[in-house]
């Protein structure tokens, strides 16, 4: 088995290691993972005045984000359909919205922090197994950014 592509490609000297918290102390947030997405997050509450604490259990980025594909997809990790069913039209699409909206402002925070990767709006495919399935396609990756 071979290493995660992103860790893969960089040199261990260069993974950051950090000692392991001892103590107390009282927080704002508390912010569980310190991959791409948590550290963002992190700097956004903190920027907003917030005292935040972000735990890693292994390395910073050496989970999802060194193995993820890289993607922001905008979208729930649910079927639409499923969760109009369940909870009704009104919170199905608010879900969606914001979603769509996160994803947006995540793409502002790299932006705003100039993470050096390859940020551009895709289009993606569904490859459904059955009709049902393409209920889960995604139209939009994100916005105009």
């Amino acid at each position: 088995m071979s290493a995660p592509y992103w860790a893969e490609r960089t040199a261990e000297n260069r993974r950051r290691t950090y000692p392991k918290y001892k103590g107390d102390t009282t927080v704002d947030v508390v912010v569980i993972g310190a991959g791409l997405t948590g550290c963002a997050c992190a700097y956004t509450l903190a920027a907003a005045g917030m005292n935040v604490l972000v735990f890693e259990a292994n390395r910073v980025a050496s989970g999802m984000t060194g193995a993820g594909l890289g993607m922001i997809v905008p979208e729930p990790d649910a079927v639409f359909r499923s969760v109009e069913a369940q909870r009704g039209r009104k919170v199905a699409r608010r879900a969606w919205e914001e979603t769509q909206r996160a994803a947006d402002d995540y793409i502002a925070t790299l932006k705003k922090l100039d993470i050096r990767c390859d940020l551009k709006a895709a289009t993606t495919y569904v490859n459904a197994f059955g009709f049902g399935d393409a209920d889960r396609k995604s139209t939009r990756l994100n916005s105009s950014h």
